[in-house]
């Protein structure tokens, strides 16, 4: 007798009905090997509860029902330990039950066979075959199996357990090549290129931006996606980027054309309708002055108007025109004329317009003396646009 395992105690904390499942099978092993499985019911009761451990015996203590016989015991035991089984829950635990990735095939196929126990499958081989491919790490040997189509449980966990070994086997053989690689990226220094922004050697010559033409600023020696042109805001004096061994940040992508991109700003500004610039610094009844006829002449803003940088003013003689804002000063600015209409500056006289006004000349045609009995007449976009008429008593 003293030959044969003792069978441990039941745990009574923890999974109790996978503890009792494991006691019981100890039991029935235990009393196979002694030969006590055919001795009387009273003895095998007897060796159950001396082997059972304390908490078992209270545990027996607090039966109900039927203690005579040693199955009636087992089976107060076993409807104790393993209460109603919720297998809805089971199988959500059985279906999202994967391999991880360094986990050995036999343990995820045996944790996978224990769990499809609570879930009473109808055909238990078959949930297990597709649990075992649909939640392998291995995705090589995955496809393949679905490739194949209805595959035997049997054939799966050959299959499965093969390639494992073949990516043991494999791995074993490539320890020294994994040390080459090491050594070579420990003698070999990348740096992260600004000329080219990508990785490569601390080597010029083999940057990939070298003697390239910069599609943003037409420079040599880098390209348009590390091209730092926008951040020049002063520029003095021309300096030329020479090569690519000028380490000079600030002076390597200077720019000679501030004054045309300021001049693209101001246009954008006040002529690009998809411009996102905010210039609304014009108010309703605020007074301003406005350009006509290369004077600056006193008016009032009526509205914005629905075109992009546009208002609508009033002017001394009732008249509601349409600006732009590039022709519109606050009347607390200084009035100038523009120098680029007109080589005679012409000074705004205000009773000189009044009197004008009141007296108004219809449109007359503007002679050149170019030609003899030749007239030519201002073109037509050039006329006011008049959103009303005011009347002669108005005026």
């Amino acid at each position: 007798m003293s030959s044969f395992n003792i069978p441990d105690k039941l745990i009574t904390t923890g999974n109790l009905a996978e503890n009792w499942r494991i006691f019981q099978q100890s039991l029935n092993i235990y009393l196979l090997a002694t030969g006590l499985d055919k001795a009387e019911e009273e003895r095998k009761i007897a060796i159950l509860l001396n082997l059972i451990g304390e908490e078992g015996i209270k545990i027996y203590n607090n039966f109900s029902g039927s203690k005579t016989t040693y199955k009636e015991v087992i089976q107060l035991f076993h409807e104790y330990c393993e209460p109603k089984k919720n297998i809805l829950h089971s199988r959500f635990l059985f279906f999202h039950r994967d391999q991880e990735i360094d986990e050995p095939f036999d343990e995820y196929m045996n944790d996978i066979i224990k769990l499809a126990k609570d879930c009473q499958f109808k055909c238990n081989d078959e949930a297990i075959r597709d649990r075992l491919v649909l939640g392998t790490s291995d995705k090589e040997t995955q496809q393949k199996l679905v490739i194949d189509g209805d595959v035997t449980l049997e054939a799966v966990t050959t299959r499965l357990r093969m390639a494992e070994i073949s990516r043991k086997q494999v791995a074993a053989l490539r320890p020294i090549e994994q040390h080459n690689i090491v050594v070579n990226e420990i003698t070999t220094k990348l740096i992260n290129c600004k000329w080219c922004g990508k990785k490569h050697e601390a080597n010029i010559k083999l940057c990939p931006a070298r003697g390239k033409t910069c599609m943003k600023c037409s420079r040599k020696n880098h390209f348009a996606s590390v091209c730092k042109s926008r951040q020049v805001k002063n520029v003095q004096q021309e300096t030329p980027c020479n090569s690519l061994e000028n380490n000079e940040e600030d002076n390597e992508y200077y720019c000679n054309n501030i004054q045309k991109k300021k001049r693209n700003d101001l246009n954008k500004l006040n002529y690009d309708k998809n411009s996102k610039i905010n210039n609304s610094k014009f108010e309703k009844g605020q007074k301003i002055v406005f350009l006509k006829d290369n004077v600056w002449v006193p008016a009032n803003i009526v509205e914005p108007h629905s075109s992009p940088r546009s208002f609508l003013i009033k002017d001394a003689a009732g008249n509601v025109l349409r600006r732009n804002t590039s022709q519109l000063k606050p009347s607390n600015t200084d009035v100038t004329i523009n120098e680029e209409l007109t080589d005679c500056p012409v000074q705004y006289d205000e009773n000189l317009h009044n009197s004008e006004l009141q007296n108004p000349v219809p449109d007359q045609p503007v002679s050149t003396s170019g030609r003899p009995k030749r007239t030519m007449r201002p073109p037509a976009y050039l006329n006011d646009y008049y959103t009303s008429i005011p009347s002669r008593e108005d005026v």
